[in-house]
């Protein structure tokens, strides 16, 4: 099941059963819609407010899907399963491109807030940058960019446990890395 939830009234406005489990979701950058991403592989997005079905169930991936994160500009969806990272157009949810080279399954990205490059980290303590703007198309992968060349990113989120501007922060010895 999906909610949507008024803060203000501390109600549920609207419910949608879900075709599968949601193992992953996000807003559009404008609020209108949620991509949902399922335990199945599939993606599929609903209208925000309503949660009716804006689109059919897209499915590439037989995984379930870790992250989704849409670009600050809207146009591209970025779903991550297992190692692999797939970009979709987000009007039309066509994979547009795939972003491959983690050895540990995807725990997080995030977007450059210009939409042009993409990080990454995964279970393998693995920090990745890629190229978001020349994308080749599937099965071809896109280019990873050298760290330091993204050092004086702005980032529109900062959710990956690595990078600059989380230095320093790491767990105790050991325990590997958690969310923060």
């Amino acid at each position: 099941k999906l909610r949507v939830w008024s803060i203000e009234a501390r109600v549920s406005i609207a419910l949608r059963l879900l075709p599968t489990v949601a193992t992953s979701i996000a807003y559009t950058p404008d609020g209108s819609g949620i991509a949902v991403g399922g335990i199945d592989g599939s993606i599929f997005v609903l209208e925000a407010l309503t949660l009716s079905l804006l689109s059919d169930a897209v499915n590439n991936r037989a995984a379930p899907l870790t992250e989704l994160k849409y670009a600050p500009d809207g146009r591209t969806l970025a779903v991550a399963s297992d190692t692999t990272i797939d970009l979709y157009n987000s009007a039309t949810l066509e994979r547009t491109s795939v972003c491959k080279g983690h050895t540990g399954d995807v725990t997080h990205m995030d977007w450059a807030s210009d939409s042009s490059a993409i990080r990454s980290t995964s279970r393998a303590n693995e920090l990745m940058f890629w190229n978001a703007v020349d994308l080749p198309a599937p099965p071809e992968t896109a280019v990873v960019l050298a760290a330091d060349s993204t050092r004086d990113v702005l980032w529109e989120t900062t959710t990956c446990e690595f990078g600059w501007t989380v230095q320093g922060m790491h767990s105790p010895e050991g325990s590997g890395p958690t969310s923060i």
